[in-house]
């Protein structure tokens, strides 16, 4: 199987400045918003989102000095795990690749990470 990560690093945050819809994701191909089909999101409370439907999950908020991370394998041309962490929590979610004619690499090259903040301000350091 093939793997990739990410790591958001908070290095600074507006205070007490953020909507329910600011946070970073995985996305799959170009989806419309961040809630939708083929994406898993975190937003800034930590509320886990897949697929645009809200997860019984809950990671601790993240804000200045915390750090979110995004795993990724590719377990087959139609299923991607994502595995997603703040702090000492992480949980594993599954996706639907919809093109069930791609290989490993392929099925990467269609994945996106993402970051999305409606005030200005912030500060990410993305490795």
């Amino acid at each position: 199987s093939v793997n990739h990560n990410i790591l958001f690093r908070f290095l600074d945050a507006p205070p007490d400045k953020w909507s329910k819809r600011d946070g970073v994701a995985l996305v799959m191909g170009k989806p419309e918003s961040l809630l939708s089909h083929g994406a898993v999101f975190v937003n800034m409370e930590g509320e886990i989102f897949v697929e645009g439907h809200r997860t019984t999950t809950q990671l601790p908020p993240l804000g200045k000095g915390s750090d979110a991370t995004l795993d990724v394998e590719v377990v087959s041309e139609r299923k991607v795990r994502v595995t997603v962490g703040c702090r000492d929590r992480q949980a594993t979610y599954d996706l639907r690749v919809k093109n069930h004619d791609l290989d490993d690499m392929r099925v990467l090259s269609t994945l996106r990470f993402a970051a999305f903040f409606e005030e200005e301000g912030w500060k990410l350091l993305v490795e």
